[in-house]
């Protein structure tokens, strides 16, 4: 006997585990690092998008934090709309994601600043 489920199956949404981000971070590292020495040998790594991401994720610590009050619905806050919650939900799952494949990427791109070449070695 099967058990039936009254109405469609409701979507939902979890935090983003910890692995999924280590995961990411990792893959993505490694992938800047063998793309770099294989093709580039040595890159300047810029430091602007480093600030740009440093900002928006103070900016969404501090919406969250803010989101966080409006939902437990703390004194002089305003209850948060549904949509807006989800829509915020769904920002910070993807950024999430977002921050762990960028910074793997910075980390794995081997830069002259960073790291310096073996003595010996010759950049292209």
């Amino acid at each position: 006997m099967s058990e039936s489920r009254s109405g469609p199956p409701k979507p939902s949404i979890g935090p983003t585990r910890p692995v999924t981000l280590l995961v990411t971070f990792v893959i993505a590292a490694i992938a800047a690092y063998v793309l770099v020495q294989r093709f580039y040998g040595d890159i300047a790594v810029p430091t602007l998008p480093l600030a740009t991401f440093a900002l928006l994720a103070v900016i969404e610590a501090l919406t969250a934090r803010s989101t966080r009050a409006r939902i437990a619905r703390k004194p002089g806050t305003e209850p948060i709309p549904p949509l807006t919650a989800a829509r915020l939900i769904v920002l910070a799952k993807a950024s999430s994601i977002a921050g762990a494949l960028f910074c793997g990427l910075y980390a794995g791109a081997p830069s002259s600043t960073c790291c310096p070449p073996p003595a010996g070695s010759t950049s292209r």
